[in-house]
């Protein structure tokens, strides 16, 4: 039997490549394997985000295949890692620097939907909207000279594919 972090991330990379293309799967999962988001807050915060999406997904009998146990995803629920999640992003947003917050609100603004909660829907999209305003997302001369060329292309995933759904969403 795999853990439910194993199915969730393996299950996660079945939806990432259709989507939610906002990782790297095999750096995410690398860093999820050696334990990095358990120091990593920012980290910590984007890994319970996509717990509670895809247990959310599997919740609602939302999942790409059948090879997975749906019940083994749906425990813990995905309340459970929301509130992680959200309990990871600093209150101060000054304090929340790097592209794991971001993802994390992006992330839990996609989970917002999937639990049928427009308002944090709302909430986390403007969480995301605030911290790639303040860190420069937006514009690529601002981001810092030393990315790798993962990092440089999580990033352009951010900056393009939360808009796209942002519009979906509204129309």
């Amino acid at each position: 039997m795999m853990s439910p972090w194993s199915c969730s991330l393996t299950t996660l990379t079945e939806h990432n490549t259709t989507r939610f293309p906002l990782f790297h799967m095999p750096s995410f999962i690398e860093q999820v394997n050696s334990k990095k988001h358990l120091y990593d807050q920012g980290l910590f915060a984007s890994t319970m985000a996509v717990c509670s999406l895809v247990a959310g997904r599997a919740r609602d009998g939302a999942l790409y295949s059948n090879r997975w146990d749906r019940e083994e995803l749906i425990d813990p629920p995905s309340e459970t890692f929301f509130l992680a999640a959200k309990d990871s992003i600093p209150r101060d947003l000054v304090a929340a620097k790097g592209i794991h917050y971001m993802r994390a609100c992006a992330i839990l603004a996609i989970a917002s939907i999937q639990n049928g909660q427009i308002k944090d829907m709302q909430k986390y999209s403007g969480l995301y909207h605030t911290l790639t305003s303040i860190d420069g997302l937006h514009d690529e001369k601002l981001w810092p000279n030393d990315l790798s060329p993962v990092e440089t292309e999580e990033r352009r995933r951010l900056v393009w594919n939360i808009p796209f759904h942002c519009r979906r969403i509204t129309n």
